[in-house]
């Protein structure tokens, strides 16, 4: 795993990683990368669940933004979720589909969305 300043990083459009990033770098890993920067800008209400899954022993893998729309940021957990949340505006689907990821909560009010793998 290497750092690489901003200004230097790869364009892609769907970004992960292994752990919180410090500010001003992507830390790259394959093909996946994430900013600190996602994560500081990630919705309140989620950020909660964010850390509760990581207290479980979850882990973020990716995070990406601008799709489906451009004030979207989605978060990608490597784990299925862990614990079963409930919170006003956040809306809890599952997806379970191989070509998407298993399931998401999303928040209604900032249209961010915290997703899990398989």
């Amino acid at each position: 795993m290497k750092q690489i300043r901003y200004s230097i990083a790869p364009i892609h459009p769907v970004l992960g990683v292994y752990a919180l990033l410090c500010s001003g770098y992507i830390q790259v890993s394959g093909y996946f990368m994430t900013t600190q920067k996602h994560i500081e800008e990630f919705s309140e209400a989620l950020k909660i669940i964010l850390n509760a899954e990581i207290k479980r022993g979850n882990e973020i893998v990716e995070t990406s933004k601008g799709w489906p729309n451009d004030e979207t940021i989605i978060i990608f957990l490597k784990k299925p979720f862990m614990g079963i949340y409930q919170a006003e505006n956040i809306d809890y689907r599952n997806i379970d589909d191989i070509h998407y990821w298993k399931a998401e909560y999303s928040d209604k009010l900032t249209n961010h969305i915290l997703a899990c793998k398989f």
